[in-house]
């Protein structure tokens, strides 16, 4: 829990996609990406990943929203 509530008050949400079975939250803080891996029904935290392949941060990309960055 301690590492979700820092991402949750530190870190900044870009963007949400799915994976059978999980909602996947792709958050960055401090220069890194993080992946917040939630069972769907359950809305319990799996686990929380730093994320650094290339191939897997490009999965978010057509699901964020840059408005609010500018």
């Amino acid at each position: 829990m301690q590492r979700y509530q820092l991402l949750k008050n530190h870190g900044t949400h870009l963007a949400s996609r799915e994976f059978p079975g999980y909602f996947v939250h792709l958050f960055t803080l401090n220069n890194f990406y993080a992946e917040v891996w939630v069972v769907i029904g359950l809305n319990q935290i799996r686990w929380i990943e730093l994320q650094e392949n290339q191939d897997s941060i490009n999965l978010y990309i057509d699901k964020m929203d840059l408005k609010g960055l500018f």
